[in-house]
């Protein structure tokens, strides 16, 4: 039965393989997801050997790849899936054979392996292992590979894989504490956005934003992962930045599986600088007066969260030699919350209270401005997710970058505004002024929010690989991404509680028919298509409210500025993206 559908695969992917070929006559070159294997073969005096027969097998899949060498002792294999996994068998008449295993190859690389035979009868068969060089003499661009040991174990903050493009020689980030969505990164000085991304050989590049437009955060799920930083292959082209180029994981001969979990919380982080200041602030506001405080004050400034990443993957053959599966899934769950404050600032909100009172009084613009409870990013004292809190304004008196003393004399509110109580809309003239004692003051102060920071992100990843003859091959590969991130902030607007919901889907679907010519020739044909859904501001989820700005306040000295409301004008905004590849 199993033959069969191998063979049913066979027929149907030979009978389109010419309409790939007119498909992508068209399409751009891309990025390879194999390496080569080149070298000389020699005899114990240096003379190069022709006519051996060199066999490179993987050891994990049991695909055989055979060569022989030309009248310069020289042979090449190409087409290899990276790792170190391959054995090199060389044989000629008159010399002992020679097998070197666990051979490096390399992601998009011209790996190198020289062999050296002795004269038949001097001894036996020899084996010896091998080892990846640590200069590349076969190409001259600049590039550094990590393999999936190092992809696992190397720390890189959690967050996409991308963030290991920071330990490749010649990338820094300006300034950034993480990779950003790719933007983040500069390679040899080139702009941030001059970076292209490669998944299994697939252009992954987000044209909207710059950086991957599927992040992988799994890194059970990639097998190879590469960073070329200087003179790459003219098959990457389109970017002048960095070629970051990830392949995932195969399946293979061997049942294999894994189980992880990370867990992190505030408890298991020491403090930082600006959370000790921020602690010592709460500790100072709840000693005056604000006991509603104590409960940031005990945390010293730290925000509460707990985050654990778990999951697990599962590989091996379907059928020995012929058909493989690898399947992995990652969740990512962060519960906790986070604050913020604009202590010492000298920027003011009014207060919950003068709020109420301009309402009660009928004031032109205080119930369907600063009252606005209909929808989630409204004023900053509107219903929105969290705790809001005003204090009197605060001053740091001694230069330790911790308020430590009211303003005002006693604590007091600053009084910015004045209504008239018999006419709220009343501004006043010289000849006819609002009576004093008709003088309402409506008051500010600094403003603290607390907030829910609750994240979810889910991750599977799947790839099947069947060898339909020793010549053909056929790898499908299907990724599903979904993040939610509720009630997250809008840029500069957690105070003023601007909150909308982002959730983000994406699916992407990789098809790689290869087709082995000889053993320096084959053709590839791929197909991909992916999809990215996202949404800053989730129609059924918090809809942010208009961006409004209310111009009745002071600052500290005194001068009139406005406050600003909800969202910017161009949100909530959404992306549905489609792309369809195709490449021969």
């Amino acid at each position: 039965m199993y033959e069969s559908f191998i063979r049913r695969i066979g027929k149907s992917f030979f009978s389109i393989f010419a309409v790939f070929c007119v498909l992508a006559a068209a399409s751009s070159a891309f990025a390879q997801t194999t390496g080569n294997l080149q070298g000389v073969v020699r005899d114990q005096n240096g003379a190069v050997v022709s006519g051996a027969a060199v066999k490179v097998t993987n050891t994990q899949t049991g695909i055989v790849r055979e060569a022989t060498t030309n009248e310069d002792g020289l042979y090449r294999v190409v087409n290899l899936l990276p790792g170190l996994v391959y054995k090199v068998e060389v044989n000629a008449t008159g010399f002992t054979n020679r097998i070197i295993e666990n051979v490096a190859i390399r992601l998009a690389t011209e790996n190198s392996v020289d062999v050296e035979l002795g004269v038949q009868g001097a001894g036996g068969e020899v084996t010896i292992t091998g080892e990846s060089p640590l200069i590349n003499s076969t190409q001259n661009q600049l590039s550094t590979s990590y393999s999936q040991k190092q992809l696992t174990q190397l720390p890189y903050n959690g967050g996409s894989i991308d963030n290991l493009a920071l330990l490749t020689p010649g990338v820094l980030t300006p300034g950034d504490a993480d990779f950003t969505n790719g933007v983040g990164i500069s390679a040899n000085g080139n702009r941030g956005r001059s970076n292209n991304f490669q998944l299994d050989g697939q252009d992954n590049n987000d044209n909207s934003v710059a950086g991957p437009a599927l992040s992988i955060t799994n890194t059970q799920a990639i097998c190879d992962y590469q960073v070329t930083t200087n003179n790459p292959s003219a098959e990457f082209g389109r970017n002048a930045g960095a070629q970051v180029n990830a392949v995932t994981c195969p399946g293979t001969n061997n049942l294999h599986g894994s189980l992880f979990e990370y867990f992190q919380n505030n408890r298991l982080n020491s403090r930082n600088n600006i959370e000790k200041q921020a602690g010592a602030a709460y500790n100072f506001l709840a000693s005056n007066g604000f006991s509603q405080l104590r409960g940031l004050a005990n945390r010293g400034g730290q925000n509460i969260f707990s985050a654990n990443r778990f999951g697990g993957s599962l590989g091996g053959p379907i059928k020995k030699n012929r058909a493989f599966f690898f399947a992995t899934f990652q969740a990512d769950i962060q519960n906790g919350e986070s604050d913020t404050a604009n202590l010492g600032s000298g920027g003011l909100t009014f207060t919950p209270q003068s709020v109420r009172i301009a309402q009660s009084l009928g004031f032109p613009g205080a119930t369907s401005i600063l009252g606005n409870t209909n929808v989630g990013g409204g004023p900053a004292f509107a219903n929105v997710p969290g705790t809001f809190y005003v204090v009197p304004p605060t001053q740091d008196t001694n230069g330790d970058g911790v308020v430590d003393s009211f303003l005002n004399p006693g604590g007091a509110f600053t009084n910015s505004l004045f209504v008239c109580s018999t006419n709220p809309g009343f501004t006043g003239t010289v000849a006819n002024p609002c009576p004093p004692a008709n003088l309402i003051a409506l008051q500010t102060g600094e403003a603290i929010r607390i907030s829910g920071n609750n994240q979810r992100g889910y991750q599977f990843i799947t790839k099947e690989d069947f060898n339909i003859t020793d010549k053909d091959t056929l790898n499908v590969r299907y990724i599903y991404d979904n993040t939610k991130f509720p009630n997250t902030p809008a840029v500069g607007g957690f105070l003023a509680g601007s909150f909308f919901d982002v959730p983000s889907k994406n699916n992407n679907l990789g098809v790689t028919y290869t087709r082995l010519i000889s053993s320096t020739f084959t053709n590839e044909a791929r197909f991909n298509f992916s999809r990215l859904d996202v949404k800053f501001g989730d129609p059924d989820g918090t809809l942010p409210a208009p961006g409004i700005s209310f111009s009745g306040q002071r600052d500290v000295a005194g001068n009139f500025n406005s406050l600003g409301f909800g969202t910017a004008n161009n949100l909530p905004q959404s992306r549905k993206v489609d792309v369809y590849q195709q490449q021969d």
